[in-house]
Parts: C-alpha cells; structure tokens; sequence
C-alpha cells in the first residue's frame, strides 16, 4: 500500500505541476482511500479538507470528478472510518456545484 501511496503523491504532484485539477482529484479520490486502509486517518481527512476548498472552476478537465469530489471524498472518508450517523448526514447534493459549473462550461444545462 506504501507504493501505492507514493505512485499518487507523485501524479498528485505531476497534476498540480500541469495544472490539470480533474487528474490531480483523480489521484487525490486514490491516495484518499490508501491513507484509510493504513490508518493515516489524518492525511485522509486533510485530503478531504482540501477537496472542500478547491475551486471548480480552476480547470475542467475530467469532469465527473468535478461533480463527484464534493459529495464523495467525505463519504468515502466517513463510511471507511465507520461513522455510520455522520456518512447518513451527509447531503449528496453538494456535489451539485461542481456539476453546475460543468454545465456551465459545456453549455449543456438547458439540454
């Protein structure tokens, strides 16, 4: 599981250095779910935190990661530790902002 870990801190990196935010929620949504299965629980949660504040609009590429990140890295976070009341609570529709902005960009809302 470490190289698993390292492998996307390092397209973490790669996607940041390019500036492509879909591949770097991609290999943030994997290096997510590592953390939890060798208990680095904080680093899984700040992962989390950071997916929260990112902006949507910085880029647009790989798309269903735009409308799913929102809504599914804390529900990955909050089934795996097995906060059970806390992942129930969880409203899905948060990962509605991020598919407004898809919209938006493709034009596709009205369609």
């Amino acid at each position: 599981m470490q190289e698993d870990i390292h492998a996307n801190l390092a397209s973490v990196a790669a996607a940041e250095a390019s500036g492509s935010y879909g591949h770097e929620l991609h290999a943030m949504d994997f290096l997510n779910y590592a953390y939890l299965q060798v208990g680095e629980d904080d680093k899984a949660k700040a992962i989390v935190t950071k997916v929260q504040t990112m902006d949507p609009m910085a880029g647009h590429d790989m798309h269903e990661y735009l409308d799913m990140a929102p809504a599914g890295f804390p529900a990955t976070f909050e089934i795996e530790m097995r906060h059970w009341k806390k992942a129930a609570s969880l409203d899905p529709k948060m990962a509605t902002k991020a598919g407004e902005c898809r919209h938006h960009l493709l034009g596709t809302r009205d369609r």
